[in-house]
């Protein structure tokens, strides 16, 4: 039913009427229509007002002058009238006047509220937006989050870098949400139209009063009055309202529906804090990935232009997905109807090439970076203009990179840290630090290509900008990669199996309190690791190829076998040689036979060892009892890989013979995880010699010392046990074996081992 009251002056026909309304009927009017406020009616409206009230509502309602002229009882039609409020705006200021004081006491004495039927006062308002890319897991996560249940109102907080599409999705959403939820309606009121850095809640009352249907005249001036009114009259709705470029939580607090069935949903450029509790839904809202893109693509631009698919996901990622962005070269593609997607992403490839290319275009897209940028505290922008030092897109970081490429002291820099962080413009990739929230170097950040770019103009704009400064960014990169990497070890090898880089790392500050979450760290970053390696030994940066790389030795082993790790380790080597660290080569030249065993390069293998038997014994004596004992367990080691290439030459006993010296060494510096090492190598070789009954023996007594902590030789030891089992015909004890390796391997992510898992089991499979 739609409510609304035709505009009539009060002269002529309803001045008649008037005059035959007796002072009975006028009394029967005042106490039928106002209900509880019938004695009150005196006191705060007074009757003359009540009385030009009613007279006025005789002259406005022509059904109300035709029930009165055939005498029958006007009083259940004036109260249901009043109560549903179906009120026009007033011919002026007086009657408005005793319009208000009535409808002021209906709704304090809550005689009005649900009764009052809202209504879109503007159909066109907001506007659809023009052009729009789907964003179906937003729109559908909306509605799913609204229909949920629940005895509180519930709010959905939407918050994302400007320009990132939100207010553009709020919008088609309006127009095409897809529920009948929302009986009461959805109503959108943008606070940036306000021209206020901080709206008055009163004030945004008023505009949704107005909005639901409310007269202007009626409206309550007092911006106190009208937030009251505005909380009584959304008790017990379906309604659902949008506050968009919300800045503070204090501008909408107190305007949140007290329903179960009202939904507010809360759009702000950075998450905020104050919002968040348990009865909140929070979603960042990112770029267009490359499927959403095409769609927008496919819309916007002719299908000749969209040429190559990898070219598009190119261009997707150098415009970080960014609405307003691809919004621009969907222009550039309009008025250049030669121009492809593989043109597109040839232009944009050059370092400055997207800069230069939207603001040559003159069509505000880089405005998204400039205001960002211009409304940032001090720090912030020093900070920010940071990022432009970041070698490319593929690049994460952390705290102390951000501190040292900065010069800012950690505090403030970590205070402007996160204010980018707040408002999107760097991104946390990773946070876990020691198991909890706090931002130290666990955190991994990153920062999109668009912002990157424009950073390095910023810096270029200040004169800061060399090449001398950004070499020493990218080796403070390659160290925090280094310090990760090293953490990392720490977290997966439990047991402090032997390295010989040794560098202070305060514990307590280890990113990665579980071995999971490390392992996935690394394998999330192991490319880029690789690359970077590649790059520190050309730029002859040896002590950080070398750090890099012994930690990284577990995955390189189990993820890049092959050539991959050859050319890792061939790196290392020499970088060790240039450092003049015998320590060093010694230990990167037994990586390397590793390697080169696993590339069937076993002659090669051969040579590192006897290379890295010449480093050890020219190794001078330490005077310290810690770097003695290290040397002792080096040579060790030495002994150990000697023997692995002998074994896979088909040399088993002299093989043996090595890993019975390497075990008599750990025995004499009382190296437990060396002798548990041993111990598996040796079973290893009697295997292959054909003694497996003794293989058993040995690797059974193994399994009873080694460590809890050390699930890498754990797994291995009951593969090997596997093996020795199968030697001596007990497939049922090999089964077992294989099954008890399984969770070791799975929990250090060790593919190769695993697949070797399955092979024992699969063809000797009862």
């Amino acid at each position: 039913m739609k409510f609304g009251c035709s505009r009539r002056s009060t002269s002529g026909a309803g001045a008649e009427l008037i005059e035959e309304i007796t002072k009975a009927s006028l009394e029967k009017f005042l106490i039928a229509t106002g209900g509880a406020l019938g004695k009150s009616a005196g006191e705060k409206v007074g009757r003359p007002a009540a009385a030009a009230f009613a007279r006025a509502m005789v002259a406005r309602l022509p059904k109300l002058r035709k029930m009165i002229k055939a005498k029958k009882d006007p009083i259940a039609e004036i109260a249901r009238l009043m109560t549903q409020l179906t009120l026009a705006d007033s011919d002026d200021a007086q009657s408005a006047r005793l319009h208000r004081a009535m409808l002021t006491e209906y709704i304090e004495t809550a005689i009005i509220g649900p009764e009052f039927q809202f209504r879109c006062t503007d159909a066109n308002y907001p506007p659809e937006p023009t052009a729009f890319a789907d964003r179906v897991e937003e729109r559908a996560w909306i509605v799913e989050a609204a229909c949920a249940g629940g005895d509180v109102a519930k709010l959905l907080h939407l918050a994302g870098m400007r320009s990132i599409g939100k207010s553009t999705m709020l919008l088609y959403w309006i127009r095409h949400h897809g529920t009948d939820f929302f009986e009461d309606g959805i109503y959108y009121l943008d606070l940036d139209r306000l021209n206020s850095d901080q709206p008055d809640p009163g004030e945004v009352a008023r505009l949704l009063l107005a909005q639901v249907g409310l007269p202007s005249a009626l409206i309550p001036p007092e911006p106190e009055v009208a937030r009251k009114w505005w909380a009584r009259l959304t008790q017990g709705r379906k309604i659902c309202v949008i506050f968009d470029h919300v800045k503070d939580a204090d501008e909408i607090a107190t305007l949140i529906p007290q329903s179960a069935n009202s939904t507010v949903i809360v759009a702000a450029d950075t998450m905020i804090d104050d919002l968040l509790g348990a009865d909140v839904k929070y979603r960042e809202v990112r770029g267009f990935d490359a499927d959403a893109s095409r769609g927008y693509f496919q819309n916007a631009v002719a299908p000749h232009q969209l040429d190559s698919d990898a070219a598009l996901r190119s261009v997707v990622d150098v415009c970080a997905g960014i609405p307003a962005v691809l919004m621009m070269v969907a222009g550039i593609l309009n008025r250049e109807p030669s121009t492809t997607m593989t043109d597109m992403n040839h232009r944009l490839a050059r370092s400055g090439g997207a800069i230069d290319e939207f603001r040559s275009h003159r069509s505000g897209t880089m405005r998204v970076f400039d205001e960002s940028y211009a409304s940032l505290p001090a720090d912030a922008r020093k900070l920010y203009r940071a990022l432009g030092l970041l070698p490319d897109q593929m690049s994460v970081f952390g705290d102390s990179w951000l501190a040292e490429v900065s010069g800012l002291p950690l505090e403030r820099m970590r205070a402007a840290r996160r204010e980018l962080t707040g408002r999107y413009l760097i991104a946390k990739s990773w946070n876990e630090t020691a198991g909890t929230d706090q931002p130290g170097d666990g955190t991994t950040l990153s920062a999109n290509h668009m912002i990157r770019i424009h950073a390095r103009e910023l810096l270029e704009q200040k004169g800061e900008f060399s090449k001398a400064r950004q070499q020493k960014a990218y080796v403070a990169l390659r160290v925090w990669y280094a310090i990760m990497l090293q953490y990392a070890d720490k977290a997966t090898s439990r047991n402090k199996p032997f390295r010989v880089v040794k560098v202070a790392l305060d514990a307590d500050a280890n990113p990665f309190a579980r071995q999971q979450t490390a392992l996935l760290w690394v394998g999330q970053h192991l490319d880029r690791v690789v690359m970077l390696i590649n790059q520190a030994f050309i730029d002859g940066e040896d002590e950080v190829v070398v750090r890099m790389t012994e930690p990284l030795q577990t995955y390189l082993f189990n993820r890049r076998p092959g050539r991959v790790s050859v050319d890792v380790l061939r790196c290392a080597v020499i970088s060790a040689q240039r450092l003049g660290n015998k320590r060093y080569e010694a230990r990167m030249r037994c990586l390397l036979s590793r390697a080169l065993r696993e590339a069937e390069l076993l002659d090669e293998a051969q040579a590192q060892v006897d290379a890295a038997l010449e480093a050890v014994g020219n190794l001078s004596a330490p005077a310290d009892n810690e770097e003695q004992r290290a040397d002792k367990t080096l040579r060790a080691s030495v002994d150990e890989f000697i023997g692995l290439v002998r074994l896979d030459k088909d040399d088993p006993e002299a093989a043996l013979t090595c890993f019975e010296r390497a075990y008599q060494q750990h025995v004499a510096i009382k190296n437990a995880r060396g002798i548990v090492l041993m111990m598996q190598m040796k079973g290893r070789a009697l295997v292959r010699s054909g003694r497996a009954a003794e293989a058993v023996t040995i690797l059974g007594e193994a399994l009873k010392r080694v460590s809890d902590l050390d699930d890498r030789l754990h797994g291995r030891l009951w593969i090997d046990m596997a093996s020795a089992r199968l030697g001596i015909d007990d497939k049922a004890g090999a089964f077992e074996a294989v099954d008890k390796a399984m969770p070791f391997l799975r929990a250090q992510q060790m593919s190769k081992d695993i697949e070797k898992a399955k092979k024992l089991r699969a063809p000797n499979q009862p």
